[in-house]
């Protein structure tokens, strides 16, 4: 309007040094909002990844800590002591295994259907327990006058003898002939000695665990053609276990 001036001043945009130190392309536009922004933003993409990189290590390394120590902390529970008894055989066994089976297949153990395993082979072991194992064998045994073979899971030939005692009043275990020499398949006592009766003739064989051969030879005893050898419980037997 007339009698009015208005001046104009030519003002040198200030971000336009900001937008090359940013690395716009000459020509740019950028608007003090844009601009802002990338001062407030001092982290590109690429250094927070960086931070990302370096905070990883650190937290896989607290879990493979945490992993490690759940592991030996179960390691160490699991490790347990036992007794294992193997017809009459007694050792001190350290495992890990889980299991009563485990445990026999550990030591080499091998058991069959007509074996005895206490507790049962399927159980879980327990530290502190015992694992007994009877091998199963089959015996030639006479019960008032009538001669058959039974198997029997006994440690000698006194505890047969007194799981037998049920079938009859005349329970006998008879040994088997070969010639001059005669077998039982289990022993005839595993803790101390046995009578031996030849012709009323009674002597006292200190070691029963040896076998019917060893103490007949012992006490020089020689079998004739017609002789038979049985094993049975009497009175003198275990009046001589009572001495």
């Amino acid at each position: 309007m007339p009698g009015t001036h208005d001046d104009w001043t030519r003002v040198k945009n200030p971000f336009h040094r900001t937008a090359d130190a940013a690395g716009a392309p000459e020509g740019a536009d950028i608007t003090p909002d844009t601009t802002e922004t990338l001062a407030e933003s001092p982290q590109s993409p690429a250094t927070t990844t960086a931070h990302r990189r370096r905070r990883w290590p650190l937290v896989a390394g607290a879990t493979t800590v945490v992993l490690l120590a759940t592991g030996a902390v179960a390691y160490g529970q699991a490790r347990k002591t036992v007794e294992l008894d193997v017809d009459g055989q007694i050792t001190t066994v350290t495992t890990f295994a889980g299991s009563v089976e485990g445990l026999l297949a550990e030591q080499d153990v091998a058991v069959g259907d007509r074996d005895l395993v206490v507790p049962d082979i399927d159980s879980a072991l327990r530290g502190g327990g015992d694992v007994v194992v009877r091998y199963g064998r089959e015996v030639p045994v006479q019960v008032d006058g009538s001669q058959s073979s039974v198997w029997l899971t006994s440690l000698d030939a006194d505890e047969a003898l007194t799981t037998l005692a049920s079938r009859g009043s005349d329970v006998r275990l008879v040994a088997s002939r070969s010639g001059e020499r005669a077998s039982l398949p289990i022993r005839l006592d595993a803790d101390g000695p046995v009578n031996v009766v030849v012709d009323g003739e009674t002597k006292v064989a200190p070691d029963g665990s040896i076998g019917i051969d060893a103490i007949l030879d012992q006490q020089g005893v020689q079998l004739g053609e017609l002789d038979r050898v049985h094993v049975e419980k009497t009175e003198q037997v275990e009046a001589a276990r009572a001495a």
